[in-house]
Formats: structure tokens, C-alpha cells, sequence
């Protein structure tokens, strides 16, 4: 689990702006319910600040497969 501390805000955009830093770089991150909704913005999301993007869906096989190319083209494993 990966989390900001709100008070720090200030601190992360400024490190972020100024270095290119992305927040999740090399973080793993499992978005469930990732084939509709939701789920697909977190995964491309998380995907754009640099995690590795796990996609599960429970239905929708072509709304992940289509999630996980969406992941891919943000730069995201």
C-alpha cells in the first residue's frame, strides 16, 4: 500500500514538478473491477504516475483487455 500524507501535499507537487518524479514509480498496484468504471481510470492513473498496473476483472474480459492496452499507452506495465 502506498499512500501520500495529506500535510505534505506541498512538499510532494513541488518534487514532483521540479525533478519529474513520478509518485508510484516501481510500485505494484492490483485495480480490481478494472474492466468498467471506475477501475479504469485508477489503473490508467496509477499507470501514468509509473506503477506496474495488475488488471482484474470479474465480467468484463474485453473492458480489461482494453483497459490493460489504455495501461500500456500511459506508459504503465
Amino acid at each position: 500500500l502506498y499512500t501520500i500524507p495529506v500535510s505534505g501535499g506541498k512538499f510532494w507537487r513541488a518534487l514532483w514538478k521540479n525533478t519529474g518524479m513520478k509518485l508510484l514509480h516501481n510500485k505494484i498496484a492490483l485495480v480490481t473491477g478494472a474492466g468498467r468504471g471506475i477501475g479504469v481510470d485508477i489503473a490508467v492513473r496509477f499507470a501514468a504516475q509509473g506503477a506496474h498496473v495488475a488488471v482484474h476483472y470479474r465480467s468484463s474480459r474485453q473492458g480489461a483487455d482494453e483497459t490493460a492496452q489504455r495501461v500500456r499507452d500511459a506508459g504503465g506495465k
